[in-house]
């Protein structure tokens, strides 16, 4: 290209830079102006949108927390689920952007109310819901998980609230649901309008998407990539990025932001192309107008650009001549300085004069530099000559022909020759000479300018190790030069080598067989050695972990500490120590390194030495140590019992637990300078000293029982302790261990066990007097009802008669009493005359009471009949003025009191106590007593709970009375005060059937009969007799047998006859449930009814039902004798009584 081509493209070139640049700069500016634009307002939205999320949310969390606090913790208890349900709804009303719903959870996570109602939701199980966990975990109000409702399919956010009750624990949980995507909730930010074509999305910290514009992206989770990208932006503080999402090729502009309460992440994107699309016409405009500048610089360069470079033609040609002669330079360089050509005339007067001359005197001056250059050369030759023959290796010149050129000094000693007779030799002989006829020819290379040859071997001539390096000659520009050969003695060197290397194999040997692992990496971590142990550990090959760096096999948790050790080993001294899990074939295990860094020359590191042991049995038995010690330790403060160790000399406490403190009610400050000796009794203490001396001298069994002593309390009151002392080693010396059980509870329990033991016997003896009785009873009372069926008309002997079942019902009554004593009555309600049993009693107390308690009945007129059994509310009764009179010992007022009570909602503490609304008897029983403080009424319907002395009371009569209440579905509540007296109020079921004179009618005889045959099965004759005389009155005939087996018997003789059977369930040899198994068992299809004077377990008496028609009590009433027969004959069945307990 001529110089005119190339100055016109240099002004083009020029003109097209400035233009371009101007116009690149102008678009950058632009470009940047637009982005600030873009992220000012995207910055703006994702603050407002922020904004907004996290007022949301703080509001809902603060409404949540007034609901849980607001709802009832009264009706929470109990589940009143209608009233829960009342004031979700109101709720509802209030804060209307709970739109899902609110909903109760309970402690263990099941739903048991709700609004708006789902009774088909009622009880499950939401316990694996995310926000159930976390607001059970951090007991304070907490925001949930999103997630897509099961009922709408909407995606919805639900805010969990724990629910406590007076004392603060966890009743349940309260959540209230939200949709997402409705207005009031984040519904406008989905669909916000940003400029640019962008739009607002909010994930969750795990990637969960909450808002998008697509309704199909909502709860779906983001590319990890892509969120990974945001969160380190957002954490890293960068307010703008550009970021790929997912596999989209395009290029979003995002601004992100977090949301204080939760850790979402709220994103503002926009697309980039879309938000820069401006740029684009302006970029067009911006090359239309450099390709028009860039033409019309070329237009001027032709025109100019001719003009300038017209002297330049001829300077050319004076050059021309000046060119020297390439075999002669010296000459041309001569002629040149002293005849200097001159300028022809013509040029003066072009254009551009001044330069050519300038030109001119530059090819002066270069001619006179070429000259003192050539004169250089030849210094720099000779210089050359000197330094080849200085080196002591040999340097033989070859030429491409393989011909010896030239060679120095050290060649010229080696070869024992003159330099005359290598040069011109060939290479190839020269080599043969030195190595030897059998020797492999050795050609230097002749081709590759980089190409380095190199040969070692023995000479047998000079008998030395000789190497021979080869690297060609040659012109990058021209032909190929020859090559140089450089000839080395190693023989020194070579020696040297094998000392080395027989080091190097003695201590391979000895890192191959230690047991210890044996690593060396880079300053990178990679493996430049392994030993066998490290690759046997590992189960893999050397060659698998050469190369390869160690940190993958660290476990990730350790990696930091590793690396952060390690860095120990490029600061002095060069060494550190290091504990890690590795994954080797065994699995993870602890390994312990002793690492030390390799310096070079200059002190830089260039590689680590590593050595290592497994130390996993180690760390695992240092941690088996420390939960051994944390197990101990735990066990010993957490324990019930105190736990002490004490100078065996001074008694001086040198170590106790908590509890210790409990026991003696003591602070630290206050056990610091006791001893444990002067805390026994006086009275004990030889006994104790005397029991540690026999302990020195071995002779206690280790198994020996404890000790009991007294000991003193810090307030000097003592009380009972159990001691189990031993001798234990402690710093050097033994010293003494116990530990310390208060036993005064435990004593005082004893006592009353023992007390009440007495009682049950007695009452066992009274329940049998009390059978035995009853038995008697039966004969009187029956044959009396006899007497009444056959007098007739008679009234002086059916009076008679009357006064005798009376009297033997009301020894009947006493009977019960006993037997309700001895826990061996059913209880059998009955609608009965509250007021009539109190008028009753009312004697009796006047009469057994002091004559300074003062008795006061104040009854409620036409009061409904009570549903209960008289006998036992007698005993209520009893034991209550008992307890009256107690609290009365200086005498006041002992009040009885009836009246009708409404109830409208459930009382009592239990759900078995809870009673029905409705109609009930209230008995009030009150004192003007001592009272009792809250404490104390908390326990009184505690077993063996009594304020009472030892031997004054056994702590079971109001146990009883609470026993007999609820036995009789009612309610007992009692309020008292100090020195104000104490009140009871018993609640009793109503019998609104009962008329007046139900319990105690004359005797009727008008009883139906038939004539069908009936076995009676009794062991009690007289019973037997009475019931066959019965049954006979009444036209039926009668079979008898005295047990089971005789019964069995009678049955088989008189199989076709038997209408029905009447068995005793207590009898010997074959009692009445065996008996009746057997019948069944026999394929006897007649009807049975079962006879028993005590009562019948509820589990027993239902199996009994299955097998038998009916149940009549002893003694025998005969009017329901004979209409149970009757109805049972008949094809009905009696009606169940209602068993308490067996105690037969």
């Amino acid at each position: 290209m001529t110089l005119k081509q190339q100055t016109s493209l240099l002004l083009a070139g020029v003109v097209s830079i400035i233009v371009g640049v101007s116009s690149i700069l102008y678009l950058i500016f632009l470009e940047r102006t637009l982005l600030r634009s873009i992220q000012g307002g995207l910055y703006s939205t994702a603050e407002a949108c922020v904004h907004h999320v996290s007022q949301f949310l703080v509001s809902a969390v603060q409404n949540v927390t007034f609901m849980a606090q607001a709802l009832p913790v009264q009706e929470m208890a109990p589940r009143e689920v209608p009233q829960v349900e009342r004031a979700l709804r109101d709720f509802t009303d209030t804060f209307a952007f709970f739109d899902n719903g609110m909903f109760v959870l309970d402690a263990r996570g099941r739903l048991w109310a709700d609004y708006p109602a789902h009774r088909d939701l009622r009880g499950r199980d939401f316990s694996h819901r995310h926000y159930f966990k976390k607001c059970m975990a951090e007991k304070k109000t907490i925001i949930g998980v999103p997630y897509r409702s099961q009922r709408t399919g909407e995606p919805v956010l639900t805010i969990a609230a724990p629910l406590r009750d007076a004392q603060g624990g966890i009743l349940g949980m309260l959540g209230c649901s939200v949709r997402l995507l409705a207005p009031h909730a984040f519904g406008h930010l989905r669909t916000l309008a940003v400029e640019g074509g962008g739009h607002v999305v909010l994930w969750t910290a795990a990637g969960l998407r909450i808002i998008h514009p697509d309704r199909k992206m909502v709860l779906g989770y983001e590319d990890m990539e892509s969120i990974g990208r945001i969160l380190k932006m957002v954490d890293g503080g960068r307010s703008f990025e550009e970021i790929r999402m997912g596999g989209d090729e395009e290029v979003w502009m995002v601004t992100a932001r977090r949301v204080p309460e939760t850790g979402w992440i709220l994103a503002v994107l926009v697309p980039r192309q879309k938000a820069l699309s401006p740029l684009g016409y302006v970029r067009a405009a911006a090359a239309a107008g450099m390709s028009l500048a860039v033409l019309l610089a070329a237009l001027i360069g032709i025109v100019f650009v001719r003009r300038i470079v017209e002297p330049l033609r001829v300077l050319q040609a004076q050059a021309e001549a000046l060119t020297p002669n390439e075999d002669d330079l010296f000459s041309a360089a001569e002629a040149c300085r002293t005849s200097p050509p001159e300028l022809s005339a013509p040029w003066g007067r072009r254009g551009g004069a001044e330069e050519i001359r300038a030109m001119w005197k530059a090819f002066q001056a270069m001619s006179r530099g070429l000259s003192a250059a050539l004169s250089k050369w030849h210094e720099t030759a000779r210089d050359w000559e000197r330094t080849f023959d200085a080196t002591h290796e040999a340097i033989l010149v070859v030429d491409e022909n393989g011909v010896v050129e030239r060679a120095n000094r050290a060649a010229e000693s080696l070869f024992h020759g003159r330099r005359t007779r290598l040069i011109g030799s060939p290479w190839r002989e020269v080599f043969l000479e030195l190595a030897g006829k059998s020797a492999e020819s050795f050609d230097p290379p002749s081709s590759d300018p980089f190409c380095l040859s190199r040969k070692d071997f023995y000479s047998p001539a000079l008998e030395k190790h000789l190497e021979v390096t080869s690297r060609p000659l040659s012109d990058p520009e021209g032909p190929e030069a020859g090559s140089v050969v450089v000839i080395r003695d190693v023989t020194q060197q070579r020696r040297y080598e094998e000392e080395l290397r027989a080091s190097e194999e003695k201590y391979r040997l000895l890192v191959e067989h230690q047991t210890d692992l044996v690593v060396k990496v880079d300053r990178d971590g990679r493996f430049l050695f392994v030993s066998p142990s490290y690759c046997d550990l590992f189960g893999k090959k050397e060659e698998e972990l050469l190369g390869q760096s160690f940190v993958p096999l660290v476990h990730e948790e350790d990696r930091e500490k590793t690396l952060k050790e390690m860095q120990k080993l490029f600061r002095p001294p060069h060494t550190c120590y290091v504990e890690q899990r590795a994954m080797t074939r065994h699995g993870w295990r602890w390994l312990a390194w002793a690492d030390m860094a390799v310096l070079d020359a200059d002190g830089r590191v260039e590689a680590i030495v590593g050595v290592g042991r497994d130390i996993t049995a180690r760390r695992e038995a240092e941690l088996a140590l420390a939960e051994s010690e944390q197990r101990y330790r735990s066990l010993v403060e957490n324990t019930l019992d105190g736990f002490f160790m004490a100078d065996m000399e001074t008694g001086r406490l040198i170590f106790h637990n908590d509890r210790i403190l409990e026991i003696f009610g003591a602070d630290n400050s206050g056990l610091a300078d006791l001893n444990i000796w002067r805390l026994i009794h006086p009275e004990d203490r030889p006994r104790a000293m005397e029991a540690l001396e026999r302990r020195k001298q071995g002779l206690v069994s280790p198994n020996a029982p404890p000790n009991t002593y007294r000991m003193r309390r810090q307030d000097g009151r003592y009380f009972l302790a159990e001691v189990s002392p031993s001798l234990v080693m402690h710093q050097g010396r033994w010293v003494l261990q116990g530990v310390l059980r208060d036993i005064t509870e435990r004593k005082n329990l004893e006592q009353r066990l023992m007390h009440a033991q007495k009682l049950e016997a007695i009452g066992v003896l009274a329940g049998g007097i009390a059978h035995d009785f009853n038995n008697l009873l039966q004969t009187i009372h029956g044959f009396s009802e006899l007497l009444l069926m056959r007098c007739g008309d008679d009234d002086r002997v059916r009076k008679s008669a009357e006064r005798i079942r009376q009297a033997a019902r009301r020894g009947a009554d006493l009977t019960q009493g006993l037997l309700t004593f001895s826990r061996r009555m059913e209880t059998h309600p009955r609608p009965t005359d509250l007021n009539r049993e109190v008028r009753s009693l009312q004697g009796i107390l006047e009469r057994t009471l002091p004559k300074t308690i003062r008795i006061r009945a104040n009854l409620a007129p036409e009061l409904p009949p009570a549903l209960i059994d008289p006998t036992q509310m007698e005993q209520v009764i009893m034991n209550l003025a008992i307890n009256a009179k107690d609290a009365m010992p200086e005498g006041g007022e002992l009040g009885i009191e009836t009246a009708v009570e409404e109830i409208q909602e459930t009382e009592g503490e239990g759900a078995e106590d809870f009673l029905k609304p409705g109609i009930y008897i209230r008995l009030s029983v009150w004192d003007t007593g001592c009272g009792m403080d809250p404490e104390t009424c908390q326990h009184i319907f505690e077993p063996f709970f009594t304020t009472k002395g030892v031997g004054e009371g056994t702590g079971l009569g109001l146990a009883m009375v609470y026993g007999i209440v609820r036995n009789h579905r009612g309610h007992i509540r009692c309020s008292s005060k100090p020195g104000k007296g104490t009140r009871f109020e018993i609640l009793l079921p109503t019998a609104r059937e009962f008329q007046e004179g139900d319990e105690a009618g004359a005797f009727g005889v008008d009883l139906p009969g038939g004539r069908e045959t009936i076995l009676i099965v009794d062991d009690e004759l007289p019973i037997l007799e009475l019931a066959e005389n019965a049954l006979r009155e009444k036209g039926y005939h009668v079979l008898k047998a005295l047990d089971g087996a005789s019964a069995l018997e009678v049955l088989e003789r008189e199989r076709d006859k038997i209408s029905l059977i009447v068995l005793d369930l207590l009898m010997p040899t074959l009692g009445g449930d065996a008996c009746l198994e057997e019948l069944r068992r026999r394929g006897v299809s007649c009807p049975v009814v079962i006879a028993s004077g005590a009562g019948v377990h509820p589990a027993r008496k239902e199996r009994l039902e299955r097998r038998c028609q009916a149940f009549i009590k002893k003694p025998y009433d005969l009017g329901e004798f004979l209409t149970t027969v009757r109805r049972v004959l008949d094809g009905g069945k009696a009606a169940p009584s209602q068993p308490e307990r067996d105690e037969a």
